[in-house]
């Protein structure tokens, strides 16, 4: 797991949310904001701010994995191997569920390039209101083995979670067309950096893209990627 910063943000300026401690009269303190001035905080205080740190991490975890576990769930992977990325912005932003935002979650991805970064070919069909979200997805495809989207895929919450799932070419599954052989579900399967590189950067651009819309800032951000093969079984 990996974590983002946004630019210019100043992490030696304590805030009511983010403490440090500096040194005074031979001993570390942690200061805080109070209005116009700058205080201390107690031994209890500081305590309370430890555990309530770990409980955050505990939380932003248990976020990313979710939104890993739902893209993956969302895309059709008999049809290729997968990249997924998911991102929690520190603090969580509020959107609403209304037609308004709609439209403009329509305006900015319908039609649009799955890839964020350098165009793929295949590009999202439809978006629509879920409970806390909205999806993004292609097809159904008339002669396809899954109503599931089979090139690109996220989900964005409305306090700025989501999760972006991109398709990837199988080099070896293309190797086989060529030479007219039968596909092999269980041979090893073979992706490009590059496509991995476009993926992870156009989920990353897209997914912090939300993330700040629903903050209306540009709120320190924790991602995680991985990649699956294309189900075997």
């Amino acid at each position: 797991m990996s974590e983002t910063r946004s630019e210019g943000e100043n992490e030696l300026a304590p805030t009511s949310v983010r403490r440090h401690a500096v040194v005074v009269n031979e001993g570390f303190r942690f200061p805080v904001r109070n209005g116009a001035t700058t205080r201390y905080l107690s031994e209890s205080e500081v305590a309370a701010a430890y555990r309530e740190r770990d409980a955050h991490v505990g939380e932003r975890a248990a976020k990313l994995a979710d939104a890993l576990d739902a893209t993956l769930s969302g895309v059709n992977r008999d049809q290729a191997p997968w990249i997924h990325v998911a991102l929690v912005p520190e603090h969580p932003g509020s959107l609403e569920i209304n037609q308004r935002m709609l439209r403009e979650m329509q305006r900015q991805y319908q039609g649009k390039d799955v890839h964020d970064v350098e165009r793929s070919g295949a590009s999202f069909d439809w978006v629509r209101p879920g409970r806390g979200k909205y999806v993004l997805g292609d097809g159904p495809y008339p002669n396809g083995s899954s109503p599931l989207p089979h090139y690109g895929y996220s989900e964005l919450h409305i306090n700025g979670t989501g999760g972006y799932a991109v398709a990837l070419v199988d080099m070896t599954d293309a190797r086989r067309q060529n030479n007219a052989m039968a596909p092999d579900p269980a041979a090893d399967q073979m992706v490009s950096d590059e496509a991995v590189a476009l993926g992870i950067l156009s989920g990353l651009h897209r997914l912090a893209a939300h993330a700040r819309n629903s903050t209306a800032t540009q709120p320190r951000q924790h991602l995680e990627h991985c990649a699956k093969p294309t189900r075997t079984s």
